[in-house]
């Protein structure tokens, strides 16, 4: 279902009505650029920290969310899905407003969009005109708080301590005459049933008299700001006086527009409220999206954005990190990309049959029988737009990078690999909630973990090198200097460079005794920390435990924001700073 700004009330009803039944919901976003400068581009020696901040300074080029899809996963029966996919069109819009308190409620937001992002997106057949003047706007948590106090129905007949303002007396004599002559003026107004009436022009000091004096005599009377027939630029203030026909109808205007401002994320809040499991693939640049969107300014430290996460969707599932997964791997083929996944279950689904046990769809190689997956999805009246045949049974149909599609495929592939999951061997069953929380990083060594540490993709020993002599150890140097660890293929070496081009992750895996745990890991990290320790004697490197490196990454990042709060300007950090503080300074 396409939504914009003409159906979105129709749409969000529809929402609001079968979340509740909704066993999970997947999301996905197309948004107007994920990359910025060279200095933001991720390397695989990042740690997450490091890599949010790059992550960070790219949504602040400013970039944008474009269309936001929604599909909702009803369960109706063990292992057969009906699919509502919303593909909502999102654009903020500039608007101005005034609470109760008469202060100026104000969004004026800019768009950034990079020309790599839009001619992708066109190619994909997104329609820009659409997305400009119909896309739903939208405001982020703090902007709602001031929406909201401008409701009619929190400000209406208010007295001046309920509207948040002292009651305030005027001083100077002229002041009070003027005071006195408009009250005059408003009592007969409103004995000869007046509608409307201007007030004289006056300073803000006054006006605020004016209107408590008015709210106190007259609560059924409005004050409102209107553009100067002569100077549009210049506001004028005017008394109404409405029945109570014509004042439902005013308030009912300014609820729908305050509402409309408010938008698309009173659908994200319907979706917080549920508290369902979201699903999404490669949802690292997601969520970031969301949560600067829809959130607040993401703050500088990838801690407290696990947090504003959290909050907002306390379970999640990346099928990214699923497809990756020892359990999973190769059940929808080798490559991992939404497009391949998807076009393998379709497959399966044509087929009817899955090859659950096995390590692809060639069969198992280790003698395990073919199993078949009973697992199926209609798409619900309504929204059938993806259905391959146009019933909502069947194959999907529809157009890769299109939120709505996407979001329609990644819950698709969850809802296969949940069922494979359940259907593993007894005693080799691994269970879903293993995969809660964790989030793919795309280049990286790492998952994203919301409410835990984050750890490394595949466990192992880690090491961080600066000051590293590239011309002496480069990768085929580093694997010399391991070779009493990893000689005779018992363990392997992996080395994840850093942006500064003489740093890296040393990550040691591949054997139990590099496992976390194990008995003999204490005599492996001491065997590879003599062997650097020998490098670093010659100058050649610095090492550090990755423990040891993440407090310094930290210890940056508070140095680089007491330096923001003291200047105004953001230093570079850790990963950008040449030299680094445990580089040579030669």
């Amino acid at each position: 279902m396409d939504v914009d700004v003409d159906n979105f009330e129709e749409a969000l009803a529809l929402f609001a009505e079968h979340l509740p039944k909704a066993t999970f919901v997947a999301v996905d976003l197309e948004m107007t650029g994920i990359t910025g400068p060279p200095e933001t581009q991720t390397c695989a020696g990042d740690v997450p920290q490091v890599q949010y901040s790059k992550a960070r300074k790219v949504l602040a080029q400013p970039l944008n969310i474009v269309q936001v899809g929604l599909c909702l996963f009803e369960e109706t029966s063990p292992g057969h899905f009906d699919c509502r996919p919303f593909n909502v069109f999102v654009f903020p819009r500039a608007f101005q407003e005034r609470d109760a308190r008469g202060n100026i409620v104000r969004s004026e937001p800019f768009q950034g969009l990079s020309s790599s992002a839009a001619a992708f997106l066109a190619g994909n057949g997104l329609d820009f005109q659409r997305w400009v003047t119909k896309g739903v706007s939208y405001v982020d948590a703090a902007l709602e708080e001031e929406l909201l106090r401008a409701m009619p129905s929190q400000s209406r007949g208010a007295t001046a301590t309920e509207s948040g303002k002292e009651r305030v007396e005027p001083s100077k004599p002229s002041d009070i005459q003027l005071l006195q002559d408009v009250m005059k003026q408003v009592d007969a107004f409103v004995a000869a049933g007046g509608t409307e009436m201007k007030l004289p022009k006056t300073n803000n000091f006054m006006a605020l008299v004016f209107r408590q004096r008015i709210a106190e005599r007259h609560p059924g009377l409005m004050v409102q700001k209107r553009p100067s027939e002569l100077n549009p630029n210049v506001q004028d203030r005017w008394v109404l006086n409405l029945s109570d026909a014509n004042r439902h109808s005013h308030d009912q205007a300014i609820r729908q527009r305050l509402l409309s401002h408010l938008g698309f994320l009173r659908m994200w809040n319907l979706l917080k409220k549920a508290r369902l499991p979201v699903v999404l693939h490669n949802g690292f640049m997601d969520l970031l999206f969301l949560a600067s969107a829809l959130e607040g300014p993401l703050p500088a430290q990838l801690s407290d954005l696990k947090e504003v996460v959290g909050t907002a969707l306390p379970v999640l599932f990346d099928t990214k990190v699923l497809a990756e997964s020892p359990a999973l791997a190769g059940r929808l083929g080798q490559r991992t990309s939404l497009g391949e996944l998807a076009t393998n279950l379709a497959e399966r689904l044509q087929s009817a049959t899955a090859q659950v046990g096995s390590p692809g769809p060639e069969g198992a190689s280790d003698g395990t029988c073919e199993e078949v997956l009973d697992i199926s999805f209609t798409l619900s009246e309504g929204f059938r737009q993806y259905a391959g045949d146009g019933s909502g049974e069947g194959a999907a149909s529809g157009a890769f990078h299109t939120a709505g599609y996407d979001a329609y495929e990644t819950g698709r592939v969850f809802a296969f690999y949940r069922s494979a999951l359940a259907l593993g061997a007894e005693g080799e069953r691994v269970k879903l909630e293993t995969f809660r929380n964790r989030i793919f990083l795309l280049y990286s060594a790492f998952e994203l973990r919301i409410g835990a540490q984050d750890g490394l993709q595949f466990d192992g020993i880690v090491r961080h090198l600066s000051s590293v002599d590239t011309a002496m150890l480069n990768n085929r140097g580093l694997s010399q200097v391991l070779q009493p660890l990893t000689e005779e293929g018992k363990r392997r070496a992996a080395f994840r460079w850093c942006s500064s081009g003489d740093s890296l992750l040393l990550i040691l895996h591949g054997h139990p005794d590099t496992t976390a745990g194990h008995p003999g890991r204490e005599t492996c990290e001491s065997i590879l920390d003599n062997l650097l320790q020998k490098q670093a004697d010659f100058g050649r490197l610095e090492s550090a435990t990755l423990e040891e490196y993440l407090e310094e990454v930290e210890a940056e990042l508070a140095e680089t924001a007491a330096s923001a709060t003291s200047d105004g300007h953001e230093k570079p950090s850790l990963e950008e700073e040449a030299p680094s503080k445990r580089q040579r300074r030669d």
